[in-house]
């Protein structure tokens, strides 16, 4: 099966209903696919900024991820400011960029900038997917990564001929990895609490992570239990009624 198509079968996979982007020559055997999707709708974007601003917006809005992608060269340079928001605001979501074929990286040739690299900073991770027969385990961990602990945002960058080769893949026995929640140090918890009791005038800073993890009521509900003033930062805006007297 061709790499293309087993990206576009991973997508619907992992759940991306939305796909947010701009095609382009490095792209379009992805797109090929993309376009007979029954399950992702795609949406053209008017600047891949846009597209990795509006992927993130819609994990905001409905609390599923989406895909962003997007041809080679100044294209994939123009994510990197939603890539950058996305992974400070721990939005998840998928980055798909074309890139030359794999005997023009690293030779300056036309539109084959090496955008693992620039992006690998404001990524949970990157990956330049050189070898085909490793696209779907790398996708499979992209996703995993993505969602698992603080979520963010991942980067696959695909070469063209990356995209076109045949590998052997069996869609049945392909499936989502498993995600690991981590168990709360029950150690660390009493020894903030102990710090809590002991402070004269002890605060308590909500974050967006409360509201990511559904416990905005529990939070609450710690903040009453210890009568502790509370300051919500710009994600954590509603994660306490406004009008609440603490």
């Amino acid at each position: 099966m061709r790499v293309a198509e087993i990206v576009v079968k991973i997508l619907e996979s992992e759940g991306i209903e939305a796909a947010f982007g701009i095609p382009g020559a490095a792209i379009n055997p992805v797109y090929e696919f993309l376009g007979a999707s029954k399950q992702i709708k795609h949406y053209i974007a008017r600047h891949e900024e846009g597209a990795v601003h509006a992927a993130d917006g819609y994990f905001r809005a409905s609390g599923r991820m989406a895909l962003a992608i997007c041809t080679s060269g100044p294209a994939a340079t123009n994510l990197v400011t939603g890539l950058y928001t996305a992974q400070i605001d721990s939005m998840p979501l998928i980055a798909i960029t074309g890139q030359n074929t794999r005997a023009q990286l690293g030779k300056e040739a036309f539109q084959c900038v090496d955008i693992a690299t620039i992006a690998r900073p404001v990524c949970k991770a990157t990956w330049c997917i050189t070898e085909p027969t490793q696209a779907p385990t790398i996708m499979r961990e992209a996703f995993r990564l993505a969602r698992e602990g603080r979520p963010g945002p991942v980067l696959l960058d695909l070469p063209l001929d990356v995209q076109m080769a045949d590998i052997p893949y069996d869609p049945e026995s392909d499936r989502p990895l498993p995600i690991t929640k981590r168990v709360p140090n029950e150690a660390q918890i009493a020894h903030a609490i102990e710090l809590l009791l002991a402070a004269q005038n002890p605060v308590m800073i909500m974050g967006g992570g409360v509201l990511l993890a559904g416990a905005s009521q529990r939070c609450v509900e710690l903040a009453e239990h210890l009568s502790l003033p509370v300051i919500t930062t710009y994600q954590a805006t509603g994660g306490i009624p406004a009008e609440h007297p603490l």
